[in-house]
């Protein structure tokens, strides 16, 4: 688990000892260590949850994904109907107050059914 300020660059532990009203937590799926009952490496999706607790709108420069892969918007609870779309890494994504939004990485060349399919999963949590 890694810990981001709106600028993208992780929390220092200095840091952590000052208010803060917008952060990110990045879990990655990528790097679980685990194996499986039948011995098989353990891999899951790597998500970005922002929180801005602030009255103002942020905007959150995402940080750097693997090579290939892209953030994609699961949903941010300022709107519900926020369309799917894809972030760079190191792209600003404007969060209004009091929201929470959540992104995973996927690979850039993902087809749109396993897209579509996600999108649908991901609106019925």
């Amino acid at each position: 688990m890694s810990w981001f300020k709106p600028n993208g660059h992780e929390w220092t532990d200095a840091e952590w000892e000052q208010p803060h009203k917008c952060l990110g937590m990045r879990l990655a799926g990528d790097l679980i260590r685990e194996s499986n009952e039948r011995g098989e490496p353990i891999n899951g999706d790597t998500l970005l949850v922002l929180m801005n607790a602030g009255t103002k709108a942020v905007r959150f420069s995402l940080p750097a994904t693997n090579p290939e892969c892209v953030w994609e918007l699961m949903f941010d609870t300022a709107d519900d109907h926020t369309p799917a779309a894809t972030h760079a890494g190191g792209s600003k994504y404007e969060m209004k107050d009091h929201t929470l939004v959540v992104f995973r990485t996927r690979p850039e060349k993902a087809p749109p059914a396993e897209v579509a399919a996600l999108h649908r999963a991901a609106r019925r949590v």
